[in-house]
């Protein structure tokens, strides 16, 4: 969660947020900006942990260069940004 400029101004509503683990082909989690903020809920799936593991996140389908890394039960407030 937290907020997301591009080009130094608050992203538009509705601007696509997506959180990726670098081994999976589709985003973990998804979210949609409202007043320039997001809140993405990244999911597990199978039954391997993903404790550990880089999280990569991109607005609009370009990589922020921003990164966090998995921690089960727990929020990260996290700016992202574009040029």
């Amino acid at each position: 969660m937290g907020g997301v400029t591009i080009g130094g101004l608050a992203a538009p509503d509705g601007t696509q947020v997506t959180v990726w683990v670098a081994e999976y082909d589709a985003p973990v989690g998804t979210d949609i900006t409202s007043g320039g903020n997001y809140s993405v809920l990244a999911n597990q799936h199978g039954v391997k942990s993903f404790a550990g593991e880089t999280l990569i996140f991109k607005v609009n389908g370009q990589d922020t260069g921003e990164t966090g890394i998995w921690e089960t039960g727990n929020a990260t407030i996290l700016a992202l940004s574009l040029e």
